[in-house]
């Protein structure tokens, strides 16, 4: 049926629009006619099909085509003035019958629910009207696309100056890939697309757009999104079988980055982004939970404050495959609750693995540095962690410890591998610790050493040395020649911390320590417990003190050496080294 319909619309055009063409020197008195009763009309019909000419007027001709109350055509046209006048309306068109026609995408649905064009003029001529299109859905490479579409043409034509448009649409109920409920409204025409404005919802966040689309010779690109959370602005211009990137801002609410660079519409598309800015990321973590992102290892770094950074990313297009360089100051910022100052960041990525190399700041008086690399394809991780006098006080306070009376500088140095990342109960490695100018005992499974002894006062013994080298082996901290000294007294000796998750401060698990105290004279002279338990055992074979249990509520019991002192000692740290 629709082969026969265009056949008829290519007959109405061959009888009746050259004259249109005809030069003003030619007999325009119906030439065709010739040799027929000029007075009769022509009548045609056949499966929904009907045709009428009139052609009882010498000057002009009328004419009808409809078909099937879906397609109604009717006008004249003047033959001295060549004049014509048009007027289309249609109804209920199926598109799905144009589908030969359509080239570069498979339309599997989508009609006409009404529409009206006049065509009117005598050179130029002018088509106008509209067009109301339903429930088109269009399918190109697996990608579907849905929606309504209304337009309204004005095209002009002489054969002076040859073809010109203008094409208003509007764009309704769209949905395309994860955008839903997209609407727009603008116009087409030549050389020039321009979005006048146009709303979408991007996995249930609504977006505001804007843009434009010059030159499709050599185009040149606007585009402006826009939703509560942040803002992009767009330039870029085709050049030579790349896009080049003239500018793009993205902003939030405290954060804004400048870039500029291209992309290459290779077989494999390539691009090179270059930029620099400030990123808060407060607004990071917004966007994080708005768009409901996958990024749980940096949302339980839980960081706030404002970075400072240049960036390349390059590679296709795929992200897990792109190559980032990023380097970063901050004069302030918190990680884990931990607030930083003077924070130097250098990171890069490549296809399968993540550089950061180094990571410098303050911490209070004190000063941390952190290098590691990361492996996506194999979960392998290496980690170099170094402290410097971090003042434990600070470190107290900020992470809103009970242990407010530790204090100290602590030193630590530390090198971690784990071969299943993120696991973080599969770090393995071994390093040192130190702690100067402190008060240790305040730590949860030595503060009971005190009373255990009937040592009074115990919290204000200050050391003035404490050291250990650490050990990590899948979840559990191991210390070995652990020595920590004072005026009143030291101890030294080892043990091992199970750590149970989750794997930060505060820390929850079970201890297993042998230590061995020594006391000076005026320590045991002030204390009468102390004393008796000093000549019970120090008298007999000498003291050691076990500590088990939890972290948090250890159990002590003094220990004799009366029976190969040296055996039990050995079995003890062979039984911490066992374990690592």
């Amino acid at each position: 049926m629709m082969k026969r319909l265009i056949s008829f619309a290519a007959f109405v055009f061959l009888l009746v629009f050259p004259y249109i063409f005809l030069p003003a020197n030619v007999d325009k008195s119906r030439p065709f006619l010739k040799g027929r009763d000029k007075t009769a009309d022509f009548r045609k019909s056949f499966s929904g099909l009907s045709l009428f000419l009139d052609l009882s007027s010498p000057s002009e001709i009328n004419f009808q085509l409809d078909w099937e109350d879906k397609i109604k055509l009717s006008g004249n046209y003047v033959l001295a003035h060549k004049d014509l006048k048009v007027a289309a309306f249609f109804k209920d068109i199926d598109l799905t019958n144009f589908s030969a026609f359509v080239k570069n995408f498979d339309l599997r649905k989508g009609y006409i629910k009404k529409g009206d064009l006049n065509l009117e003029g005598r050179g130029p001529y002018l088509l106008r009207g509209n067009l109301e299109i339903r429930d088109i859905f269009f399918v190109k490479e697996g990608k579907e696309l849905r929606g309504d579409l209304d337009l309204s043409p004005q095209i002009t034509f002489s054969k002076e100056r040859g073809l010109d448009y203008y094409l208003s649409y509007r764009i309704k109920n769209t949905r395309f890939l994860n955008c839903e409920d997209i609407q727009a409204k603008g116009f087409f025409r030549k050389d020039e697309l321009i979005l006048e404005a146009g709303c979408l919802n991007y996995k249930g966040i609504p977006w505001e757009v804007k843009g434009d689309v010059r030159d499709f010779s050599h185009p040149k690109i606007k585009l402006n999104a826009a939703n509560s959370l942040l803002s992009l602005e767009a330039k870029a211009e085709y050049n030579k079988e790349e896009w080049v990137v003239e500018e793009l801002i993205l902003q939030g609410k405290d954060t804004k980055i400048f870039a500029k660079g291209s992309i290459a519409l290779k077989e494999k598309p390539q691009i090179k982004i270059e930029g620099a800015g400030y990123i808060e990321f407060n607004d990071i973590l917004e966007v994080i939970k708005a768009f409901n992102l996958n990024y749980t290892q940096l949302t339980k770094l839980n960081p706030h404050g404002k970075l400072n950074a240049k960036f390349i990313v390059s590679g296709g297009t795929d992200a897990k495959n792109l190559e980032i360089k990023l380097a970063g100051k901050s004069e302030k910022l918190s990680i884990y609750d931990l607030w930083l100052s003077k924070v130097n960041i250098e990171l890069y990525k490549d296809k399968n693995t993540l550089t950061i190399s180094p990571f410098l700041a303050n911490l209070g008086e004190g000063k941390i540095e952190f290098r590691g690399k990361f492996d996506f394809l194999t979960n392998n991780a290496t980690v170099n962690l170094i402290a410097n006098r971090v003042e434990l006080k600070n470190l107290m306070e900020q992470l809103n410890l009970k242990n407010k009376k530790l204090a100290g500088k602590l030193s630590f140095e530390a090198y971690l591998e784990n071969d299943k990342f993120p696991k973080w109960d599969r770090f393995n490695g071994q390093g040192s610790i130190q702690i100067e100018e402190g008060n240790i005992w305040e730590i949860n499974f030595l503060r009971g050493l005190g009373e255990f002894l009937f040592i009074p006062d115990f919290e204000e013994i200050k050391f003035s040395q404490g050291y250990s080298d650490i050990f990590f082996k899948e979840g559990s901290i191991i210390l070995e020649n652990l020595e920590l000294t004072s005026s009143q007294m030291s101890l030294t000796g080892g043990g091992k911390i199970i750590v149970k998750p989750p794997y930060h401060p505060p820390i929850k698990g079970d201890v297993d320590f042998l230590l061995f105290p020594e006391f000076n004279s005026g320590l045991i002279s002030a204390s009468v417990g102390l004393k008796k338990t000093i000549t019970d055992f120090l008298g007999k074979s000498g003291l050691a003190i076990e500590i088990k249990g939890t972290f948090n509520k250890p159990k002590y019991k003094i220990k004799s050496l009366l029976f190969s002192p040296l055996k039990r000692i050995t079995d003890f740290f062979e039984g911490l080294l066992d374990n690592r």
